[in-house]
């Protein structure tokens, strides 16, 4: 049996792009925010173990998305999981004022008790967004304003599975 492609970070790169300009579209963060959409090693993020991060300057509307390019190639994520990733990173700039009112108001433990509940809030937003947006798809991809961003998903990117 032939042994699937593995996807490139250039393939990611194509799709990361063409999510993030769906999604914040989508959810009207293009018009409010600059963002910058960059590819680091694990050792630049704050976590080597996540996939992708979002940070901004306090109230400002400027961000950076980061990709974990190890984390990318290594797991290999299906399309669905990298759009996942991308509607999760903007659901924290839809909620930055909040973040914002909670680091410069809180400390220590209450501090991180409340962020950690605001990554899981965010969790169920990203998952509550994506099916409401799903409704009526056939093919259960998510698609938008671009007409060719499912197929291009789908084309994109090969599913593996491990």
């Amino acid at each position: 049996m032939e042994k699937p492609k593995k996807n490139t970070l250039e393939d990611y790169q194509t799709v990361i792009t063409e999510a993030y300009d769906d999604w914040s579209d989508f959810l009207g963060i293009q018009h409010q925010w600059s963002v910058e959409i960059v590819y680091k090693p694990k050792k630049h993020m704050s976590d080597g173990d996540v996939v992708a991060e979002v940070d901004w300057p306090w109230n400002y509307r400027t961000a950076t998305m980061r990709f974990n390019i190890e984390h990318l190639i290594k797991t290999q994520p299906s399309f669905r999981d990298i759009q996942e990733t991308v509607v999760h990173e903007l659901g924290h700039l839809v909620n930055a004022d909040m973040w914002d009112l909670i680091n410069s108001n809180f400390q220590g433990n209450i501090r991180k008790m409340i962020l950690d509940q605001m990554e899981k809030e965010i969790d169920t937003w990203t998952r509550i967004v994506m099916r409401a947006r799903e409704e009526g798809s056939d093919d259960g991809v998510v698609s938008g304003s671009n007409d060719s961003f499912g197929a291009s998903l789908q084309d994109g990117l090969q599913q593996s599975y491990s």
